[in-house]
């Protein structure tokens, strides 16, 4: 009868812990991978841990703490790659999650000059910084300007709802529409499209705290989003930064008519119309201005092609800039590439910059290396 008490019904929770893995396809997935613990019960059944000692009691002999088994125990150079990526393919999905982004931040450093108005992400090497992305924000007269676009955009709402809601959170699925995606098939794929996924988190968030760039609903009662703003400033478009960098990421392993993402944009590739269409709902939704996604589509496509180019071991990346305070008009894709590098009135401009050749061979390279082969 025990199994019918309150506690019971608890126990089947746990099972569903395989469902945990899922999360390194997403941005805020790096908390799903703890679902595996689901199987052994411990979270959701108090049955099965009660089972677990008296087996225990049941089955072993006396033991006096002597090891009985050999125990893998790696020595020598610890940063070595082959070493890292041993470690790095045995652990959990969450702890590599954190171990992966630990490491990309350290090339990597946010940080802002001008008095408030420019900011971007330099690639640090040693003591040298340099630039790989630098934004500079509008004024306030331009972001009132674009409330036209937004009042037109609105009319998109019923058209554009499902794919509104099911866009605030995991973007994955519909990148996995356009190439096939699954954690058996293309493990390290999804590992570094998260990484990419997690680098953009950090960078727009403390650009958007720096630039401090307000909601269109700051402006005007009648904008009244469908959905809640964010509780953060609107400038750069944190979606519009994820889904170009994915866009980038996926393009550049799986398209073979990927050049370079400027001539990506151009050529409106797949994924960039994809990427176009996931910012563009944003402004439809009412929670951002066109401006807020060029700067975040320059943004994710900066951050997606460091990474791609130094964990690749290029010689070479792209720098970019963008400055909001040349930018009118609205935001789609093509608009979007006639304000990249080769239009006739670009606002968005590119330099390309060198990267070091020493110390390339680590757990990145390992990483890009395995992702890279599944599509092979």
């Amino acid at each position: 009868m025990a199994i019918y008490t309150p506690q019971g019904p608890q126990g089947p929770q746990g099972p569903q812990g395989p469902q945990g893995p899922q999360g390194p396809q997403t941005p805020q997935g790096p908390q799903g991978p703890q679902g595996p613990q689901g199987p052994q019960g411990q979270g959701g059944s108090p049955y099965l841990s009660t089972g677990l000692i008296t087996t225990r009691d049941g089955t072993q002999r006396f033991w006096d703490g002597t090891p009985k088994r050999p125990v893998s125990y790696q020595t020598g150079n610890g940063s070595s790659a082959a070493r890292q990526w041993r470690t790095f393919k045995k652990m959990g999905s969450y702890p590599r999650s954190a171990a992966i982004l630990a490491e990309i931040m350290g090339l990597l450093r946010v940080d802002n000059t001008v008095a408030h108005n420019e900011a971007g992400v330099s690639f640090q090497d040693g003591s040298t910084l340099t630039p790989i992305v630098t934004l500079t924000r509008p004024g306030l007269s331009q972001f009132e300007e674009q409330l036209y676009y937004l009042r037109t955009a609105a009319d998109l709402r019923f058209d554009r709802q499902a794919e509104i809601q099911s866009q605030i959170g995991d973007l994955t699925p519909y990148f996995g529409a356009l190439s096939y995606l699954s954690n058996d098939t293309h493990k390290w794929t999804l590992e570094l499209l998260a990484l990419v996924q997690r680098t953009c988190q950090v960078c727009e968030m403390r650009l958007k705290q720096l630039f401090d760039c307000p909601r269109p609903i700051a402006f005007a009662q009648e904008v009244q989003p469908m959905i809640t703003s964010p509780d953060h400033p609107a400038w750069p478009s944190g979606h519009a930064t994820e889904s170009f960098a994915a866009a980038t990421l996926m393009a550049r392993l799986s398209d073979p008519n990927f050049q370079s993402p400027v001539q990506a944009v151009q050529d409106q590739l797949p994924a960039y119309r994809l990427s176009a269409r996931i910012a563009l709902n944003r402004t439809v939704a009412g929670v951002h201005f066109p401006t807020d996604s060029v700067a975040g589509a320059t943004l994710g496509i900066a951050i997606a092609e460091f990474i791609i180019n130094y964990c690749s071991q290029a010689g070479k990346t792209s720098a970019y800039a963008f400055n909001g305070g040349a930018f009118r008009g609205d935001f789609n894709l093509s608009l979007l590439g006639e304000t990249m590098p080769g239009s006739n009135d670009p606002t968005i401009t590119r330099t390309e910059i060198s990267l070091p050749t020493a110390g390339r061979e680590n757990l990145l390279s390992k990483l890009w290396d395995a992702a890279a082969a599944e599509w092979g």
